[in-house]
C-alpha cells in the first residue's frame, strides 16, 4: 500500500510517500526483497530518482519507505505533445539517472512508462525499485525456484528475464529500448496483452519487432486513444529511418552481447543522432562516415572540399587524357611531349593527394575512414604509372612511401603487415640499387619501423626486435654521415623509442630501459636545438610516457610518477591552444590514464581514479568523433581495465568488476574485428583474469569463463585454422 503523506520537520512541511508491506501479505522472501529495495535507495542519490527520506517497520513487524512524493505522469502520455528531438532529450535524462544506478551496481529490471513520472517542472524520476537487483546480491537461486513469482513486467522485460536466466545491465538497456519504442511509435514492439505466456515468451525471445519508422508510416497506433495518435502524427511526422532505427533494435537485440554495452553507449548514440554525427549501431561505411563528416565540419572542410573535388575531378580528367594520348602515341610521334604532360599531371595529383591533403588532415577528428580512402586512391593511381613506366626511382618511392602510410593507418594487422611489407620490399630495391641516395636508405629506416609495429601487434616480437635493429643501424649510419642533419635524429629518436619496446618484450628489459632513455635524450637535445617546435615538445612527451611504462613495470613508480607529471605540464597547454588537434588529444588520454595508474599503484586511490576518469571521458570523445578508429575502442577497454584494477587496490572488487565487464564487452567484438590481432588476445586474457578473481562465487566464476571459451569459440567459428583462437581456447580457465 501506497500513502499520500505530510512530513513536518523543524523547518519545514513536504509532501512524501508511504510505501507500506503489510504484516500478513508476504512471506519472509518478499520482506527480504522489500528491505532491499530500502537498502538500494539508500546507495541512490541522484536528482532523476526518486529519493528515499526514512525507513522503518510499524508496531505490527510491517516494513515501510518513506519517500520523495512525485507528482506528475508517466513519460509516455508526457512525450505525447513533445516533437522528436525532444523526447528523445527527456529519454537520455532517464538513460543518465539508470546508468548512475548502474555505476552503483544496481540493476533496475523494471523500467517501463508507469515507474517513469515526469513532474511539474519537465524532469524525469525514476520509481519503484522494488524488484531490482543489487549486482553483490546472493538471492537469484532462491528466486528462481518461486515458480509462482516471476518478478518482472512482460511487455518490458528483456530475453533473458522471460526466460529466467541471470540478469546484467544488458537487461535495463532492452527495456530503455522497448520505453524508446514506445515514445517514438505510440505502441511496443509486441502486443503482450496476455500477460507471461509461453507464446509471449516466444515472442520476445524469437520474434524481431518492425522498424519505428514503418510502424509510424502505417500509423498502426492500435491500442492508444485517437488523440494521442494524431499528436504522435503531427509532431513526429517525418521520423527517419536508418539511425534511429538502428540506435533503437541494437537496443532490442535478443543476444545481451549485441546490445549497447551500456546504457551510457546508448545515451551517447541518441546524442550523436541529434548532433547529425555518424552513430555507433551503424556500419561506418565511406558514404556514410563522409557525409556525416562534411555535415559536422561545413566551415572547416568547404575549402579543402573544393581543393579534393578538383584534385579528383582533374585526375580522372588527366587519366582520362592521359589513355587517349596513349592510342595517339601510337598513330603518330608528335603526341609523345602531350602524353608525357599528361602523365606528369596525373603523377603530380596523386602525389598531392598522399602527400598534402593525407597530411593536413592527420589531427583533424573524424578523419580516419576519409585518410584511408584518400591515400588508396592516390595508391591505385601510382601503382597504374609504375605499371606503365617501370623503372622510374622516384615514382617506386612514392609508391613505397605511399603503402607505408596505408599501413599505419589500417585497422586489421594482417592488411597493415602486408602494406608495410611492400614499402620495405620497394625501399630495399631502391637502397641496392643506389646506396648513395640518403633519402632511400631513410625511407627504408622508416618502412622497417612500421613493419616493426605490424609485427608487435601479432605478436611477433622476436620479428619486431630484428625489424627494429636493422632501423636504428640504418639511422645510426645517416646520423653519422650528416650530424647537423636533424631529422636523422628524429627518426633515431622514433626507432629507439620502439627498440626499447621490442627488447622488453623479449625480456631485456633493462636493455629496453636504455634505449628509451637515449629516446628521451634525442627528443630534449631536438627541443633544445630547434625552440618552439610544437613536434619536438611533443616528442618529449612520448618518449617521457614510454620510458615511464618500462619503469613500472620495474617497480620504479616515483620515477614513472614525476615523468607523467612533466608530460603532463608540457602536453596540458599545448592541447589547450589547439582543442582540435586528435594527437594532443590522444596524449592526454594516455598521460591521464598512465598517471593514474601509477598514483592507485602508490596507494593514492581518490586521485589515481581521478585522473583515470578523466582519462575515460577523452577517450569517449575521442571515439564519439571516429568510432570506426579500432586503437580508440581498444584504449577505452584498458582503460576501463585500469579503472577497475585501482578499484581493486582500493578495496572495492565489486565495482572493479563492472569495470572488468565494460572492458570484456568492449574487446570481444575488437577481436572478432581482427583475430590476429595479439595485442587483443592478451588484453582480453588480462580482463577475464581479473574478472575470474574479484568475483565471489563459483557460479559466477564459471559464467564469466564460459563466456571466454563462446568467445574464442566464436573466432574458430569464423577462422578455423586460427592457431592464436586455439592457444587462448587451451590457456582460458
Amino acid at each position: 500500500m501506497v500513502y499520500l503523506a505530510t512530513r513536518i520537520d523543524d523547518e519545514y512541511t513536504r509532501h512524501v510517500a508511504i510505501k507500506v508491506m503489510a504484516g500478513s501479505a508476504f512471506g519472509e522472501s518478499m520482506r527480504r526483497r522489500f528491505r532491499n529495495e530500502r537498502q538500494i535507495l539508500a546507495r541512490l542519490e541522484h536528482p532523476n530518482i526518486a529519493r528515499l527520506f526514512d525507513g522503518g517497520t510499524t508496531r505490527d513487524g510491517s516494513p515501510y519507505l518513506v519517500m520523495e512524493y512525485v507528482e506528475g505522469k508517466p513519460i509516455d502520455q508526457h512525450c505525447e505533445a513533445l516533437p522528436l528531438a525532444d523526447r528523445i532529450h527527456l529519454f537520455r535524462s532517464v538513460c543518465t539517472a539508470v546508468q548512475y544506478a548502474h555505476r552503483h551496481l544496481v540493476i533496475h529490471r523494471d523500467l517501463k512508462p508507469a515507474n517513469i513520472l515526469i513532474d511539474a517542472f519537465g524532469a524525469p524520476k525514476l520509481l519503484d525499485f522494488g524488484i531490482a537487483k543489487l549486482l553483490d546480491a546472493s538471492e537469484e537461486a532462491e528466486l528462481r525456484t518461486a515458480t509462482d513469482l516471476r518478478l518482472m513486467t512482460p511487455a518490458y522485460a528483456s530475453p533473458e528475464q522471460m526466460r529466467g536466466l541471470p540478469i546484467t545491465t544488458a537487461s535495463d538497456v532492452y527495456s530503455l529500448g522497448v520505453v524508446l519504442y514506445e515514445l517514438l511509435t505510440g505502441k511496443r514492439p509486441y502486443d503482450l496483452t496476455a500477460g507471461l505466456t509461453p507464446e509471449a515468451v516466444r515472442v520476445v525471445c524469437e520474434v524481431n519487432p518492425e522498424k519505428p519508422s514503418s510502424v509510424v508510416r502505417r500509423g498502426n497506433n492500435a491500442g492508444r486513444s485517437r488523440r494521442a495518435v494524431r499528436s504522435i502524427w503531427q509532431t513526429v511526422p517525418d521520423l527517419p529511418p536508418g539511425d534511429l532505427d538502428r540506435i533503437v533494435m541494437k537496443a532490442l537485440q535478443k543476444d545481451p552481447q549485441a546490445r549497447y554495452e551500456s546504457v551510457e553507449r546508448l545515451a551517447d548514440d541518441l546524442e550523436r543522432y541529434l548532433d547529425g554525427r555518424p552513430v555507433l549501431a551503424r556500419q561506418p561505411t565511406l558514404r556514410y562516415r563522409a557525409v556525416k563528416f562534411v555535415r559536422r565540419n561545413k566551415a572547416g572542410v568547404a575549402a579543402a572540399a573544393v581543393v579534393v573535388a578538383t584534385l579528383i575531378g582533374s585526375t580522372i580528367f588527366s587519366a582520362h587524357q592521359a589513355s587517349i594520348a596513349e592510342v595517339e602515341r601510337r598513330r603518330a610521334e608528335e603526341h609523345a611531349a602531350v602524353a608525357k604532360a599528361r602523365y606528369e599531371e596525373v603523377r603530380a595529383l596523386s602525389h598531392s593527394l598522399i602527400f598534402d591533403v593525407h597530411d593536413a588532415l592527420q589531427t583533424l577528428p573524424g578523419s580516419l575512414t576519409v585518410r584511408q580512402s584518400i591515400t588508396q586512391k592516390g595508391l591505385q593511381h601510382l601503382d597504374s604509372l609504375a605499371r606503365q613506366v617501370g623503372n622510374d626511382p622516384e615514382l617506386a618511392s612514392e609508391l613505397a612511401v605511399a603503402y607505408q602510410k596505408l599501413g599505419t593507418i589500417t585497422f586489421g594487422v594482417d592488411g597493415a603487415e602486408r602494406s608495410h611489407r611492400k614499402a620495405v620490399a620497394m625501399n630495399q630495391s631502391l637502397v641496392r640499387d643506389y646506396p648513395n641516395v640518403a633519402r632511400y636508405r631513410e625511407n627504408l629506416a622508416t618502412s622497417l619501423s612500421g613493419l616493426a609495429n605490424a609485427l608487435k601487434l601479432k605478436g611477433d616480437h622476436p620479428g619486431e626486435l630484428a625489424s627494429c635493429m636493422r632501423a636504428a643501424a640504418i639511422a645510426t649510419a645517416l646520423g653519422a654521415d650528416d650530424p647537423s642533419n636533424l631529422r636523422y635524429r628524429e627518426l633515431l629518436k622514433g626507432i629507439y623509442d620502439d627498440l626499447g619496446g621490442a627488447q622488453s618484450a623479449v625480456g631485456r628489459s633493462a636493455d629496453g630501459i636504455k634505449s628509451r632513455r637515449r629516446a628521451l635524450a634525442c627528443a630534449r637535445s631536438l627541443a633544445t636545438d630547434r625552440p618552439g617546435n610544437a613536434d619536438d615538445r611533443r616528442g618529449i612527451v612520448i618518449s617521457l610516457h614510454l620510458l615511464s611504462t618500462l619503469l613500472i613495470d620495474g617497480g620504479r613508480l616515483d620515477e614513472a610518477h614525476a615523468n607523467y607529471r612533466e608530460a603532463l605540464a608540457i602536453m596540458e597547454p599545448m592541447a589547450a591552444s589547439a582543442p582540435a588537434n586528435n594527437h594532443y588529444r590522444r596524449d592526454l588520454w594516455y598521460l591521464h590514464r598512465s598517471l593514474g595508474t601509477v598514483l592507485s599503484m602508490q596507494g593514492q586511490h581518490a586521485s589515481g581514479l581521478e585522473h583515470l576518469r578523466t582519462a575515460l571521458a577523452l577517450k569517449e570523445r575521442l571515439i564519439a568523433d571516429d568510432p570506426s578508429d579500432g586503437g580508440h575502442r581498444r584504449g577505452l577497454a584498458i582503460t576501463h581495465m585500469g579503472i577497475g584494477d585501482a578499484l581493486v587496490r582500493s578495496g572495492k572488487p565489486r565495482e572493479a568488476a563492472l569495470s572488468y565487464f565494460q572492458s570484456i564487452s568492449i574487446g570481444e567484438p575488437l577481436l572478432l574485428d581482427d583475430p590476429a590481432n595479439q595485442e587483443t588476445y592478451d588484453d582480453l586474457r588480462d580482463e577475464f583474469a581479473r574478472l575470474f578473481e574479484v568475483l565471489p562465487t563459483r557460479a559466477e566464476r564459471e559464467a564469466v569463463a564460459q563466456r571466454e571459451r563462446l568467445l574464442y569459440a566464436k573466432v574458430l567459428d569464423r577462422d578455423p585454422g586460427n592457431e592464436k583462437a586455439m592457444r587462448a581456447m587451451r590457456e582460458s580457465k
